[in-house]
């Protein structure tokens, strides 16, 4: 039997070997794995499923003590089923499955995605075995991307159990992937996991892939600090908690008048977050500034707040409007600025602002707000389309009131408590349709291959699937979604460390 210390060091030469033999001498290089559907069992199901006791161990599998069993079952749905879904051992403490959206879509299931074990939302899903069946009220996901990484490991690149970061594919045709989970343990041999939908994307213009389970080069955006996954979570901390950064080099000042929030955000010369302030607000409806006092005084309340945590005045700032406004609408946004003291540094459209975070340069950005859907669409970091149309959250919270016969208020409050989430994408899915009906007219014949969702509006779990089965594109949504545009307002362009 190989002790530890031993697997260690096995796993330092393989490394070794792949990095030399890639010419990728890199310590932030690392295996991917392209995970196909797959069932854990707890020892109770598998005896009710099989009639006995253990699995038949056939092929370890890259973590330490897992491996692929000689058992299959069938997974089903309302409206299919899938036979012959390998368990893998050894058992767990809760049944599950994990699969794609493709195979939802065979199944007839909505499952959510989650993090794996993370089952209070997950969906229904039978499992059939030649001894007997289960049926679990909450036992199939579509699994969250995440990395396997070894404490050692992780100390190198800077990272921590739990954090998430994103992922460069090299390649002809390689990009970033964001929100990929870091899971940490000393047993963990390094090892990105994706599932078979994104494993195939290349066939959607993703990035190239040699095999079916393959050594690329996968880099963890992890060392400098600055990938748009943890310049997000930085920011959302800044602004939901008061943290503030200690750097104070080129600030730069943003104003983000939405429909439901207000969001102001400062970033450094770097283009790095150093402090947020929001408040809810309802002076903006359907791009248009309906209460102009109102946004007066939130505005200048927020940039108050904002300089007495950082000790500076601010005399400028930058705006962000919905794409294709006119220009006297434009100039109320500047106003409001103006009347707080701020001369205009450079108004943006929102989903450009985004594009500056997610570092997007081909592509579209959608932005679905609170009041409309704003679509972009870059070219060599140039917009070439750029539309705004009125649906939004508060469309979606229309439709619940109406569903639900209730207040609009307690419709807003029911819309984003997350107990409700299942209940509340089969309301409003019709209206997640038409956004991304109105995305894809923007798109049509502009040569898009990727897109990306932003805007607080897209943050049910299931919005990217609906946007992404309505344009037949892979879609990509960050973390903290509705902070991504307010972010990248005060951003100077092209002004972002390189991630090493």
């Amino acid at each position: 039997m190989v002790d530890t210390t031993q697997a260690e060091l096995i796993e330092e030469i393989t490394r070794r070997v792949i990095y030399r033999t890639l010419g990728l001498d890199d310590p932030s290089v690392v295996v991917v794995g392209i995970s196909n559907r797959h069932v854990h069992l707890t020892g109770e199901d598998f005896r009710t499923l099989f009639g006995r006791e253990d699995l038949t161990r056939v092929k370890d599998l890259r973590q330490r003590g897992e491996f692929a069993s000689g058992e299959t079952v069938t997974i089903r749905g309302p409206k299919g089923s899938i036979d012959r879904v390998r368990i893998i051992g050894p058992f767990r403490s809760q049944s599950q499955s994990e699969i794609s959206r493709t195979d939802c879509r065979a199944l007839g299931i909505d499952a959510p995605v989650l993090d794996s074990g993370h089952l209070d939302e997950a969906a229904p899903i039978t499992f059939e075995g030649p001894a007997g069946t289960v049926h679990l009220d909450h036992g199939v996901i579509v699994a969250g991307r995440h990395v396997h990484m070894s404490v050692p490991e992780a100390a190198t690149l800077g990272i921590a159990d739990g954090e998430r970061v994103g992922v460069r594919f090299n390649g002809p045709r390689g990009g970033v992937l964001e929100s990929f989970l870091v899971r940490v343990k000393p047993s963990f041999l390094s090892e990105i996991h994706i599932d078979t939908d994104e494993g195939n994307a290349p066939r959607r213009g993703q990035w190239r892939r040699r095999t079916h389970r393959e050594e690329l080069s996968a880099m963890v955006n992890a060392k400098s600090g600055s990938s748009p996954a943890r310049l997000l979570g930085t920011f959302a901390r800044q602004v939901r908690e008061g943290e503030v950064a200690a750097s104070r080099q080129g600030l730069r000042l943003g104003v983000d008048l939405g429909t439901a929030n207000i969001v102001l955000s400062v970033v450094d010369g770097a283009n790095k977050p150093v402090a947020g302030a929001w408040q809810h607000s309802t002076v903006v409806r359907d791009g248009i500034v309906v209460d102009w006092q109102g946004a007066v005084r939130a505005v200048g309340s927020l940039r108050d707040t904002l300089e007495h945590r950082l000790g500076m005045r601010f005399t400028s700032a930058s705006a962000a409007v919905p794409p294709g406004i006119s220009p006297a609408t434009i100039k109320v946004f500047t106003n409001v600025l103006q009347a707080v003291g701020l001369e205009t540094d450079e108004v943006v459209d929102e989903p450009v602002a985004a594009a500056r975070v997610l570092r997007v340069t081909e592509g579209a950005v959608i932005d679905v707000g609170h009041g409309t859907t704003g679509v972009s669409v870059l070219h060599d970091g140039r917009v070439t389309v750029s539309i705004d149309e009125a649906t939004g959250g508060h469309h979606m919270t229309l439709v619940i009131a109406g569903a639900l016969h209730l207040p609009y208020d307690e419709a807003e409050a029911f819309k984003v408590d997350p107990r409700h989430g299942r209940e509340v994408f089969g309301i409003v899915r019709p209206t997640l349709e038409k956004m991304a009906t109105i995305a894809a007219r923007a798109i049509a014949g502009a040569g898009v291959t990727q897109v990306h969702l932003v805007g607080g509006a897209s943050s049910l779990p299931d919005a990217p699937a609906v946007f992404a089965d309505v344009l037949g594109l892979p879609v990509e949504r960050p973390d903290e979604p509705l902070f991504v545009t307010p972010l990248g307002i005060p951003m100077v362009p092209g002004r972002v460390e390189e991630v090493a």
